[in-house]
């Protein structure tokens, strides 16, 4: 009697499963595209952790002694050309920024983010 109530509920759950993979397929096959778990961070971000952060996004480029506040797009292209980039914590212009990104150790052009500016340049280029 346990075996065979045991054997039941065997079967109950692989049709369950089947039947939850059969949804997701029948879904991809029509076109609906589900988020993959690499974005979850910043749909996230985007969906709830703004409410609790206010924080804008911030990138800054910084050149010599100077800097200047960059738009995102602007800055996530010339991040992406960075051959590195490392998280440190500092303050500029009384704001904390996360992220330093740059070509060289030399004092040239450096392109400094908070975590906020980070995740929307990996999002950025995750969907183009």
């Amino acid at each position: 009697m346990v075996v065979k109530r045991d054997k039941k509920k065997f079967w109950v759950i692989l049709n369950i499963s089947l039947s939850l993979v059969l949804l997701l397929l029948t879904a991809t096959f029509f076109g609906l595209e589900l988020p993959s778990v690499g974005e979850a961070r910043s749909w996230w971000d985007s969906k709830i952790g703004s409410k609790m952060d206010q924080t804008p996004p911030l990138c800054y480029v910084q050149w010599k002694e100077e800097s200047a506040l960059l738009d995102l797009e602007t800055c996530c292209s010339q991040v992406r050309q960075q051959l590195s980039c490392s998280k440190i914590s500092f303050t500029l212009d009384h704001q904390k920024l996360d992220f330093l990104c740059r070509n060289s150790e030399k004092n040239v052009v450096q392109y400094q983010l908070n975590q906020k500016a980070q995740n929307y340049c990996n999002s950025f280029f995750k969907t183009r």
